[in-house]
Order: C-alpha cells, then sequence, then structure tokens
C-alpha cells in the first residue's frame, strides 16, 4: 500500500485535504492481465487513499477502457470523502510512460509526491 511509501513517510502529509490526484501508469506488460487494472493497479492507491484522512462517503464507478484483450486496461474512479475531500484516482497499463505520482491539495497548501522515486517533488 502506498502509505507505506518512502515519500509518504517522509513528507509532511496536509492534515485538511480538499482534493488528491492519484495516478498510476505503465506501459503495457503481460502481468496482471487476467484481472482488470482496477484490481491490479488502482486497488492500491484506492485503498490507501480511502485510509489516510476520511471515511469514504461515496465513490462513483469507474470509467474503464479496454485495449486488445477481454480485461479493462485504464480506468478513472472518484472517492468523495465524508469530510468533504475528494479523491481522483487513474491507474493505466497501456500508457508511454512509467508514473506514480500523489498530488494533494488543501486550503493551507499544496504536496506532489514522486511515489516511484519515493520522494516529495513539491510542497507549498
Amino acid at each position: 500500500m502506498e502509505r507505506f511509501n518512502r515519500a509518504v513517510r517522509a513528507a509532511a502529509l496536509p492534515d485538511e485535504p480538499r482534493f488528491l490526484q492519484i495516478d498510476r501508469l505503465a506501459p503495457f506488460q503481460p502481468r496482471g492481465t487476467d484481472v482488470a487494472v482496477i484490481l491490479d493497479l488502482m486497488i492500491h492507491d484506492w485503498i490507501s487513499c480511502s485510509s489516510w484522512w476520511a471515511p469514504p462517503r461515496r465513490t462513483c464507478a469507474p470509467a474503464a477502457s479496454r485495449s486488445s484483450h477481454p480485461h479493462v486496461d485504464i480506468a478513472n474512479a472518484r472517492i468523495e470523502f465524508a469530510n468533504g475531500a475528494i479523491a481522483n484516482i487513474t491507474a493505466s497499463r497501456v500508457s508511454r510512460e512509467r508514473t506514480r505520482k500523489l498530488r494533494i491539495f488543501q486550503p493551507t497548501g499544496y504536496c506532489s509526491l514522486d511515489l516511484a522515486q519515493g520522494a516529495e517533488t513539491s510542497s507549498v
């Protein structure tokens, strides 16, 4: 789970997030194609995000698309939390580049974490 990622543990995470953008994108690999990308990649961010700050109030059904095989390869989901925060999560296994980023917006600042590098890329 990403909450144990070195970047997350080292960052001064916001205490009042209002919007989270989480992207987990990767070039195609045959591994994991026996299930949808939602269960293969997105679930890690979904569970982590849901357990950090507030209980989810509503999850919108993921928008998803298939490529050349029967399971979903790219998906986007939205989670609304009881405290009013919103998370937008994107997962893809058909992207050009590998990306694992978490961006957190709150009234007093912004934090961007590169989860693949295990480092905070910016904070305001």
